[in-house]
C-alpha cells in the first residue's frame, strides 16, 4: 500500500511539474530581468555615512574607543536608596531634584528614573560584590 501511495505521489508531482512550458519559463525570466525603478545617484550623495569609524592603535591594532562623558556618569551613579531618597551624584536627592542635566522622576527600590527633556534614563543601584557599602532600606 505504501508503495502505491509513493508511486502515485511521484507521478502526480511529475505531471504537475511538466505543465510549465518553455514559453512560460522564458516569460518569467524576462520579468525578472526587466529593469526596475529605484533611486537616482544624486540622492545617495545626500545621505550621511551610517557607519562609525574608530582609530586603531598602530602597534597592537586594538580599537581606541572614545571616552564617554565622565561628568554624566558621575552625576548619575546611584550608590544608595533609602526612604524614597537616592544618594546620587554625591548627595541625597528626592523626586523632582536635579542631578547634572537630569531631573529625578521616580525612585524605585532598585533604580532611579531620570529625565532630560526627550531623553529618559533608568539608573540601577550598583549591587556589585566589590562594593559592599551600599544602603537599600525601604520606608515603612
Amino acid at each position: 500500500m505504501k508503495y502505491k501511495i509513493f508511486l502515485w505521489a511521484t507521478l502526480s508531482t511529475a505531471l504537475i511539474a511538466t505543465t510549465l512550458s518553455i514559453k512560460d519559463i522564458d516569460q518569467k525570466v524576462s520579468q525578472i530581468q526587466s529593469p526596475r525603478g529605484g533611486l537616482n545617484g544624486s540622492l545617495f550623495d545626500k545621505v550621511s555615512d551610517p557607519f562609525v569609524y574608530y582609530d586603531r592603535n598602530k602597534t597592537t591594532g586594538a580599537i581606541i574607543m572614545p571616552k564617554g562623558d565622565e561628568e554624566d556618569s558621575n552625576t548619575t551613579k546611584v550608590s544608595a536608596i533609602m526612604n524614597g531618597k537616592a544618594y546620587i551624584g554625591g548627595g541625597w536627592k528626592k523626586v523632582g531634584d536635579t542631578t547634572g542635566a537630569y531631573k529625578i522622576t521616580k525612585i524605585s527600590p532598585n533604580s532611579v528614573d531620570l529625565s532630560n527633556g526627550q531623553k529618559n534614563k533608568k539608573v540601577y543601584l550598583n549591587n556589585s560584590s566589590k562594593n559592599k557599602n551600599l544602603i537599600k532600606i525601604q520606608g515603612r
